[in-house]
């Protein structure tokens, strides 16, 4: 009868485990607020591959598809201080 008591008996730590009102509120509110954030990065990204696009075809490059291996931003930073560098040495044999 003894080990059935103790075995009954809750610890401090148990009460914190157990789904209340309050924490399924706050979890609701914690998930949409990270789909709203999951949602604007995409929303951005989006945006900085559309711009990595225009600046590719604008200076005749491609700047390709997002892979492991690529990156389209980056590509197209990059091409834009080729491009820098291009004109300069290009300006000061003038």
């Amino acid at each position: 009868m003894e080990q059935e008591t103790q075995q009954q008996e809750t610890t401090p730590g148990d009460e914190a485990e157990r789904p209340t009102i309050e924490r399924l509120v706050s979890y609701d509110e914690h998930e949409r607020e990270m789909l709203k954030v999951i949602a604007e990065r995409d929303y951005w990204e989006s945006k900085a591959t559309e711009l990595a696009n225009d600046v590719g075809e604008l200076l005749g490059f491609d700047v390709g598809e997002h892979s492991n291996a690529n990156c389209p931003v980056q590509r197209a930073i990059d091409g834009v201080f080729e491009m820098h560098s291009t004109v300069k040495e290009a300006l000061a044999k003038e």
